[in-house]
């Protein structure tokens, strides 16, 4: 991705101070800048389904907290329950989905949290398709 984006081909969304990121250490010792505001949030169709609350819990959360985000109505499905339950879905499919919200979250100068534990696994497989 690094290749692509200094050649000019894809954009790559950088955790820039303007999120005011703090930094944190990985599980394998790793520093990451994770950011802290105009968090554009991919919601998750299992979560809100399997466990009840958890999206709304985040939101308050956020509000209790004076976090600013974005929550964006025009989200697509992520497509990891076809991925994990059925045949319909394929890594072709993810990827677009993956670049659509990605450039979504970039076009609305917010930084993507997403939710759901399968999208980000996918999101991260995709990256290198």
């Amino acid at each position: 991705m690094k290749e692509l984006e200094r050649k000019g081909e894809i954009i790559v969304h950088h955790v820039h101070e303007e999120y005011q990121p703090r930094l944190v250490k990985t599980l394998s010792g790793r520093i990451k800048k994770i950011p802290t505001i105009e968090l554009w949030q991919h919601k998750s169709c299992g979560q809100c389904g399997h466990i009840p609350g958890y999206i709304s819990a985040l939101y308050w959360m956020m509000n209790e907290l004076n976090i600013p985000y974005v929550g964006d109505t025009n989200q697509t499905s992520c497509t990891a329950w076809n991925y994990y339950g059925s045949g319909t879905s394929n890594t072709i499919a993810i990827t677009a989905v993956f670049v659509r919200n990605m450039h979504v979250a970039y076009e609305k100068n917010a930084y993507p949290l997403i939710h759901c534990g399968t999208s980000f696994g996918d999101y991260k497989e995709c990256r290198f398709f």
